[in-house]
């Protein structure tokens, strides 16, 4: 934070300052505040955007998509891939990327965790080689995981974890520890 604040004070190379509003950025998503990541990340995209850094502008752009999912406002993502700046990065060799965030926000907003898996497995190289998605996404797992076992185990006073288990379409074992935490 402190050299964003200084290259704020001083003139910074654009895609230097880029560089240090994702930084920002990812501080604040592993905070949990992820308004402010959005924010960041937004400046960021403009940044390598302006000084065609497209590899890196990608980046930037899951980053915000990211943000909007876990802000639960996936609705806003086909928005943001079809914008003004970012619908050039939405086709080509970045597509597959971005169709990783879209089926994200999809299964999302669906609260499906049958889609969320099978967009796992479709997108696997795309979600699993970036270690900030990879996290953020193993947490939204989990919390949709609990959500959707919350909501089907609430009306009862007593359960059977194997018809819950068929219910969301899960082996046992899986929502076995899941109601134990």
């Amino acid at each position: 934070m402190s050299a964003r604040t200084t290259a704020n004070a001083i003139y910074c190379p654009p895609k230097m300052q880029a560089a240090l509003d994702i930084m920002s950025g990812i501080v604040h998503a592993q905070e949990k505040d992820f308004k402010t990541a959005f924010s960041y990340f937004y400046e960021s995209f403009e940044g390598f955007d302006s000084v065609d850094e497209g590899l890196d502008a990608v980046s930037a752009l899951k980053y915000m998509l990211l943000c909007k999912i876990m802000l639960s406002l996936a609705d806003d993502v086909p928005g943001i891939i079809n914008g003004k700046l970012a619908i050039k990065y939405s086709v080509g060799e970045n597509a597959s990327s971005l169709d990783a965030m879209r089926a994200i926000a999809k299964s999302n907003q669906a609260r499906s965790l049958a889609e969320f898996e099978e967009a796992l497995k479709t997108y696997q190289k795309e979600l699993g080689d970036d270690i900030i998605i990879q996290s953020h996404v193993n947490d939204m797992y989990d919390d949709m995981l609990q959500n959707n076992l919350c909501r089907i185990v609430e009306p009862y006073s007593v359960v059977e974890i194997e018809h819950i288990a068929k219910l969301i379409d899960l082996p046992v074992g899986l929502v076995e520890t899941s109601c134990r935490r």
